[in-house]
């Protein structure tokens, strides 16, 4: 059985990508780019691969392996969004919900992936009544997923991305003082 040229899953390395962008004649150019500009991952897809975490054991394969399908574009917008999402509770109301003093910098930098990692109904009601939580489990691997899923789509050794929100604790400066 022939597969079609649409059902062939081709993999580049972001260099190949841009030997192949050069060669492109000029006025090719403009148009790759229009198509590269348009959203490969918004935040339902983003919540939808949240998701595919598999019950409370944070199995991330699944999303990791979708992740590495998707445009190379889709794995700096994870990045991206997953920032935004621990930015915005990064805080001191938020911080009180999982201690009563002092608290550890990494730790609540877990606690919160792992309010992430509940998706985006337990995120959003956390993020408007960040009430105490005993139910859930901290998450560091969230914050690797979009270089895991780098790594397998490129075979490149860094994942070099740099979000616009810091998502470690006390970068969001209004949360805490």
């Amino acid at each position: 059985m022939q597969t079609s040229p649409t059902e062939i899953n081709l993999q580049f390395s972001l260099n190949q990508v841009m030997q192949i962008f050069r060669q492109l004649p000029e006025e090719y150019k403009d148009a790759v780019v229009k198509e590269y500009e348009k959203a490969a991952l918004d935040e339902n897809k983003f919540w939808e691969l949240i998701a595919l975490f598999k019950n409370k054991d944070f199995d991330n394969e699944a999303l990791i392996q979708s992740l590495a399908v998707m445009p190379l574009k889709a794995t700096a917008q994870f990045e991206e969004i997953l920032a935004q999402k621990l930015y915005l509770i990064d805080g001191k109301k938020y911080a009180a919900a999982f201690y009563k003093d002092a608290i550890s910098v990494d730790g609540f930098l877990y606690w919160r992936c792992g309010v992430v990692a509940q998706g985006r109904d337990f995120f959003e009601n956390f993020l408007a009544n960040p009430a105490p939580i005993k139910n859930i489990l901290p998450c560091e691997s969230i914050l690797y997923i979009a270089e895991k899923a780098y790594k397998l789509k490129t075979d490149l050794p860094v994942f070099d991305y740099i979000p616009t929100h810091s998502y470690e604790t006390y970068s969001n400066k209004d949360n805490w003082y």
